[in-house]
């Protein structure tokens, strides 16, 4: 199994912490975030997690795809669909573009788009939706901040998703080596959002199941090429 997942950005450790899962069975050097394509050695599985930056630069790494495809693997793209204030935004638009791009630049991939291949939102909007219920009051004293940011006239920027889901995760309690990790003091430079921890994320939520089933098409030995 060679496979290469696109994705934006902040996605990346989500993506690999899911995928370890739902396969519990690999381990982190068989799906790796990476910024390079290699060569996969003889029965050895691998699982790419590549950041290929926002949509419109999707074609900027056409030799990962062709790489991908030359070692004999899959590649999936996985985007935030948006909503239509944004540029190409909306499931509907977001999927024509990139089907665009696909085409025009003769590339090979399944897709997906965040939260769940159907509806308009962004990756923020699938996490806030896999929040364990215990604590779902800490997003509802977020909303009523955000309320009390736009009532105000003085032309103070709106705190977004990211902002929202930052939040969630920094207060919670962490250990010593949770708080480094969380605070972007990892391999990957990235904010880990603790999705190992079921107290603060429900990896088994119904809100995942178009995720997980998109990923286990896939991820499976009888994997096919999506043309």
């Amino acid at each position: 199994m060679y496979i290469t997942i696109f994705v934006e950005g902040n996605e990346s450790l989500f993506l690999q912490k899911l995928i370890l899962h739902i396969l519990p069975g690999l381990t982190e050097e068989e799906v790796r975030i990476t910024k390079s394509i290699e060569k996969p050695g003889e029965n050895i599985s691998r699982i790419n997690i590549f950041e290929a930056g926002g949509f419109t630069s999707l074609h900027l790494a056409k030799p990962n795809f062709e790489k991908t495809i030359a070692y004999g693997g899959v590649n999936l793209v996985i985007f935030d669909a948006d909503d239509v204030s944004k540029q190409y935004g909306g499931c509907k638009a977001r999927r024509s573009y990139l089907e665009e791009t696909k085409t025009k630049n003769k590339l090979e991939f399944g897709m997906f788009l965040f939260p769940d291949n159907h509806h308009d939102g962004d990756y923020e909007t699938l996490l806030e939706s896999i929040i364990v219920e215990d604590h779902r009051s800490v997003i509802n004293c977020f909303h009523a901040y955000q309320g009390c940011i736009s009532a105000k006239s003085k032309g103070y920027n709106l705190p977004g998703n990211k902002e929202k889901m930052y939040s969630y995760v920094a207060v919670m309690p962490k250990g010593e080596d949770e708080e480094k990790r969380f605070k972007k003091r990892n391999k990957v430079k990235r904010d880990d959002f603790l999705f190992e921890r079921s107290d603060i994320w429900n990896l088994e939520s119904e809100n995942l199941q178009a995720l997980k089933e998109f990923l286990l098409q896939f991820l499976l030995p009888t994997t096919k090429l999506p043309k």
